[in-house]
């Protein structure tokens, strides 16, 4: 004899939940069943909703949702949603707004002590890079980083050298504005951690001086403007760890055809095992 959908226990659609997101469960899901309403509004089944995007037009939240088994959330500036600080199991968030709007729920999320592990943040405003990277650090949880903007400004207006070392170990960075020496030299000291580190639009001029390390950093991403290949070698010299390097864009008149560059540049990063080249 069959089994029909009334007798599947709670564990099974526990299982079967794995695979909506937060939304689709409720509005699809809701009252089918005792059994499935046991596992969605109850707390005792620890139930985690992914994937809820409240965006410019959002849907009306259900007013059973348990806000704390969310555990991935996209939010636009234009939802108005106002209850972040009661999403206590977040571990993923992507935020979509203007930076003063974005900096203020990062501070609650700082407050609520939320143990965020991934966050992505759309600024599609101007703002201050240093702000948004000095907000975040207190999230000692944190491990992937990913901030794209349209015209984000690195100039850091305190000093960064009393900053606590995050737990960051992804940094991506993608930005219509170019990021150079000084930069780099300002973010080391909430970076020292990161594993893997891609930026847009790296812009390396002149001979500077540096005292920076990125000591565990294992793979380099970078799309380069102009950038003399001296410089290249003299940024890999501050990464003894690095296992593979993606470079993208144009260096100088020379190009990447220089035989006697590429050797200084092994020479200088005996770790290096990998070299993706796109022009």
């Amino acid at each position: 004899m069959g089994t029909t959908i009334d007798q599947l226990y709670p564990d099974i659609w526990q299982e079967v939940f794995k695979y909506f997101d937060a939304l689709e469960l409720f509005f699809s899901f809701m009252h089918i069943t005792e059994q499935v309403d046991n596992v969605l509004l109850s707390g005792s089944h620890h139930m985690r909703l992914r994937g809820l995007v409240l965006d410019a037009h959002p849907h009306s939240l259900p007013q059973k949702l348990l806000l704390n088994q969310v555990l991935s959330l996209e939010l636009h500036e234009e939802s108005c949603f106002n209850n972040i600080h009661q999403c206590s199991g977040l571990r993923s968030l992507k935020l979509v707004g203007q930076p003063q709007w974005v900096m203020g729920l990062i501070r609650e999320l700082v407050r609520a002590d939320v143990k965020l592990e991934r966050l992505t943040l759309i600024v599609p405003g101007i703002g201050l890079l240093p702000n948004l990277i000095v907000a975040i650090s207190p999230i000692s949880s944190l491990s992937r980083l990913e901030i794209r903007g349209d015209e984000l400004e690195a100039r850091f207006e305190h000093d960064t050298a009393s900053l606590m070392p995050t737990n960051i170990k992804h940094f991506i960075l993608q930005s219509s504005s170019p990021f150079g020496w000084s930069e780099l030299s300002s973010m080391a000291p909430v970076l020292s951690n990161i594993r893997l580190l891609d930026i847009t639009l790296l812009h390396l001029r002149g001979n500077p001086s540096y005292s920076f390390i990125f000591p565990n950093l294992r793979s380099l991403s970078l799309l380069l403007v102009e950038v003399p290949f001296d410089c290249v070698i003299r940024l890999i010299t501050t990464m003894p760890s690095l296992a593979k390097l993606t470079l993208n864009g144009l260096v100088d008149s020379n190009g990447f055809v220089m035989r006697n560059k590429w050797l200084d540049l092994f020479k200088c990063c005996s770790s290096l095992l990998k070299v993706v080249l796109s022009l």
